[in-house]
């Protein structure tokens, strides 16, 4: 009676494992007709990249298109860590704003001139950017630039506000209109 129930456990083992050991190899034989040599994905994606770059037609999701300088300032530069003030499609203010996607860390902006001459378009500025002066106001640097606006020849004030790092807090910029 022992012998038998050995012998029934030794065969039920056995079916175990062979099952097992069956469905191990059809497992793995199943992936690997499914996978390509790596050789293989790169003609393949060459050939579909050859193909797509002689349609002509295409939809304006595949095309893509150039952003925009005020989206490139906002989303790009600024990384969206800013809210911006307009007046029409011109700058007035920008400010950091701590959000948890912009993780407490404001951009860090080291040539205040070049980032003023480059968005000249969007603060409305047509002339050169002059320093007029640095304060320490607490535990923020404040420097003072002028120029002219682009449609009102006035001059107009820009002022930067910085952290110790040359991050930027704020910038805003006031039409100085003559008073009569």
């Amino acid at each position: 009676m022992a012998l038998n129930k050995i012998t029934t456990f030794f065969i039920l083992s056995l079916i175990v494992v062979t099952s097992f050991i069956g469905n191990q190899l059809l497992f793995n034989m199943h992936l690997s007709s499914q996978r390509m040599p790596a050789s293989s994905v790169v003609e393949h994606e060459a050939q579909t990249f050859e193909k797509m770059a002689k349609i002509k037609a295409r939809f304006i999701s595949s095309i893509g298109k150039t952003p925009e300088p005020l989206d490139n300032l906002r989303f790009g530069i600024l990384e969206g860590k800013y809210a911006l003030t307009l007046t029409g499609e011109k700058i007035k203010e920008i400010e950091f704003i701590n959000t948890p996607n912009s993780q407490g860390s404001p951009k860090q902006i080291a040539d205040r001139i070049d980032f003023i001459k480059e968005n000249a378009v969007l603060l409305n500025i047509k002339s050169e950017i002059i320093k007029l002066d640095t304060q320490i106001v607490g535990r923020k640097i404040v420097e003072t630039f002028k120029a002219i606006n682009a449609e009102t020849e006035n001059e107009i004030s820009i002022k930067i506000e910085l952290d110790e790092l040359d991050r930027l807090y704020k910038l805003s910029a006031k039409d100085l209109s003559p008073i009569f």
